[in-house]
């Protein structure tokens, strides 16, 4: 697959920025595109990210420049991923890899139902399927080449996020509307062998959704469904790997789980509908805001985020209305 020069434009021609960095931080467009969902990743020197609208996957400079389009044709891309020289991404049925600097599209698993959620660790692929609504979502897992597919959990509901280290994998599942209107969501861990059964880590956690190990250290954001009174809440939440007290670092009024970063100090979050994000320290402490909604910027959606030691990045899915596709601005 030959690659493209992307077209770039300024944060003029997209009009005002949705939203603005508090104290004092500056945001700056580093690239636009159309109104597709993205997902971003990082390397050293780079940003890559998917765009399920036009089927591309693009790398840019973290300092700025032309974007070059990598893969074309890709239409519903998602959970694009980066390991071992290899993207993994989801389409609408398939788990798909291709070689980091482009090349021919390699299909690792077909027909596969309503996929989610992708993570790569030392060659083994693995994925959730949302499922139908109901506790039919399913955690699956295969090496490039094998055509094997293990299935590590079923019956699971609507899981999403997954994340894998060197011995467990583990995911969030959502939780069902009904009959609980997502008070059954839950963290789940797994043993990559599947030696043994599915160990459930938190239970009640409603919506519970971006799940991040580092460490020994499982982090996860839930949210306040829409149901719910006022005095209820979504939480930041994080919990030794070996079990123990679930800790709160924050909490929020809003119906709306969000995306969360680590870098070596903190935990990261954007709020996935009206932009915000936060942040606050892995130990504990107080909240602190980094960016806000512009007055009357609603209908905008923030879909992904990482960090480095300088800068936040993040993609939003309504380009025109957002003011860019692609954000930075220091932390």
């Amino acid at each position: 697959m030959s690659e493209n020069k992307a077209s770039s434009s300024s944060a003029s021609e997209a009009g005002r920025i949705a939203a603005r960095g508090l104290g004092g931080r500056r945001i700056r467009v580093l690239a636009h595109s159309g109104l597709g969902s993205r997902h971003l990743l990082q390397d050293e020197r780079h940003l890559y990210w998917s765009d399920d609208g036009d089927g591309t996957v693009t790398r840019l400079p973290k300092d700025g420049g032309v974007p070059l389009v990598l893969a074309t044709g890709q239409k519903g891309i998602r959970a694009l991923t980066l390991s071992g020289g290899w993207f993994y991404w989801l389409t609408g049925d398939k788990v798909a890899r291709m070689p980091e600097q482009g090349g021919d599209v390699e299909v690792i698993a077909d027909e596969v139902e309503w996929p989610r959620a992708l993570t790569v660790h030392e060659g083994t692929v693995f994925w959730t399927t949302f499922g139908d609504g109901l506790a039919t979502g399913k955690v699956k897992m295969t090496r490039p080449g094998d055509d094997r597919v293990v299935t590590v959990a079923e019956l699971q509901k609507q899981p999403g996020s997954i994340v894998v280290d060197a011995l467990q994998i583990y995911w969030a599942n959502h939780g069902v509307k009904w009959p609980s209107y997502f008070t059954d969501g839950s963290v789940v861990r797994a043993p990559r062998d599947s030696a043994s059964a599915p160990v459930v880590l938190a239970t009640e956690e409603r919506l519970a959704s971006s799940i991040a190990v580092e460490g020994d250290w499982i982090y996860w954001l839930t949210a306040r469904g829409y149901d719910e009174l006022e005095h209820e809440r979504g939480a930041l939440r994080k919990r030794h790997k070996d079990g123990g007290e679930i800790v709160e670092l924050a909490s929020w009024a809003w119906n709306e789980a969000g995306v969360l970063a680590l870098d070596a100090t903190h935990v990261y979050w954007l709020a996935p509908i009206h932009p915000a994000l936060f942040r606050v320290r892995k130990d504990g402490g107080e909240t602190e805001q980094l960016l806000i909604r512009e007055p009357g910027e609603d209908g905008v959606f923030p879909d992904s985020l990482v960090v480095d030691e300088r800068c936040v990045y993040w993609t939003a899915r309504d380009s025109q209305r957002a003011g860019g596709a692609v954000f930075k601005m220091a932390k």
